[in-house]
């Protein structure tokens, strides 16, 4: 009998759940009969391009456990899940299998019958995202799975390549002309701030771009993109709960404190909501205790992205914020260009 093969014309479907009928039955033939039947589903965050659905997958003891199956998925995506997920045969159960940073995964590859198509099937959380009912707790359990992930990335591949940033410069002159133009709130205020950043910039650029590559970074660590494995009542993870990123198809090289300085960055005008913590001090902490390189003298890179990234805050307002980020990072960048000598 030949392989069943997903029709050329349902690829390009922008429906997932067209797209999810199409592609089940080479996906129930390639993950096995552990794989029951699938519920397709779409989400809201959902652009197209990809088919998700619930089913169960059952253990090599007979256990049924639910799963959630999601194809295509990028390359990167799929190469890390895996990596860092494959842990379930040594029993679902084991304590280090259940406090993984990133979710289990249950079956994988990087093609679907003939076509070169990645796909996952992954465990089912039974929680909802940090981002529900957000506090402390919260907080505290995404750091850790970020430091988590770090340290068990490269454990798995020594980290190499070149770092990725966007075009800083571009984002600079345009933030200088939306503040000259008037076209943000509290525009001269601005105007003053980015005259005295501008001289500090190209000093922190080149600090920035010499920075070391010694991390795999999850690349979009924030509260909506974790899970907690347990339900609760009120939204909240249970005190000591561990919680699991997902969405990995952002992984990249880069410096160990740029997961911390992105989610550092989140909460900019909402100072409150970080509750006294300190993110990236939290990573270089449970890298040191992993024998990872922190180093020492690591403070001035971090203002330098800082003064960086801020002094771009006006540009890139339509995607990162709102008045209130906008505030906030007007005073990040004031501090910044203070500790740097301006």
């Amino acid at each position: 009998m030949a392989d069943p093969q997903p029709n050329a014309t349902a690829l390009d479907s922008s429906d997932p759940l067209a797209l999810g009928a199409m592609l089940a039955p080479a996906v129930k033939q390639a993950a096995g009969d552990n794989l029951g039947d699938i519920e397709w589903f779409r989400t809201s965050w959902q652009r197209g391009g990809a088919a998700t659905g619930f089913s169960t997958w059952t253990l090599e003891d007979g256990q049924t456990v639910p799963c959630m199956v999601k194809v295509p998925v990028g390359p990167v995506e799929r190469r890390w899940a895996s990596a860092l997920g494959e842990c379930w045969k040594r029993g679902w159960t084991a304590p280090d299998c259940q406090a993984l940073s990133t979710p289990r995964v249950l079956a994988s590859a990087d093609s679907l019958g003939s076509y070169d198509l990645c796909w996952l099937v992954v465990e089912r959380f039974e929680g909802g995202t940090v981002a529900t009912g957000f506090d402390k707790h919260s907080l505290e359990a995404l750091v850790d799975a970020a430091s988590d992930f770090q340290i068990r990335a490269h454990r798995q591949f020594e980290p190499h390549g070149m770092a990725f940033d966007p075009d800083w410069a571009h984002a600079h002159e345009h933030a200088r002309q939306m503040a000259h133009d008037g076209a943000i709130p509290d525009a001269q205020h601005w105007n003053n701030a980015l005259k005295h950043a501008r001289k500090l910039l190209p000093e922190a650029l080149a600090m920035w771009r010499a920075r070391p590559v010694n991390a795999w970074l999850h690349g979009d660590v924030h509260p909506a993109n974790a899970m907690w494995r347990q339900a609760s009542n009120n939204g909240h993870g249970h005190q000591g709960q561990k919680c699991a990123l997902i969405d990995l198809g952002m992984v990249h090289p880069g410096h160990w404190a740029e997961d911390g300085l992105y989610l550092e960055r989140q909460f900019w005008g909402r100072t409150e909501r970080l509750y006294g913590l300190k993110p990236v001090s939290q990573v270089a902490r449970a890298r040191r205790e992993a024998g990872l390189p922190v180093e020492p003298d690591y403070a001035k890179l971090l203002q330098s992205k800082r003064l960086i990234a801020s002094a771009a805050a006006p540009a890139n307002l339509e995607h990162e914020g709102d008045g209130i980020y906008l505030s906030g990072a007007l005073a990040v960048l004031e501090r910044s260009v203070r500790a740097l000598g301006g």
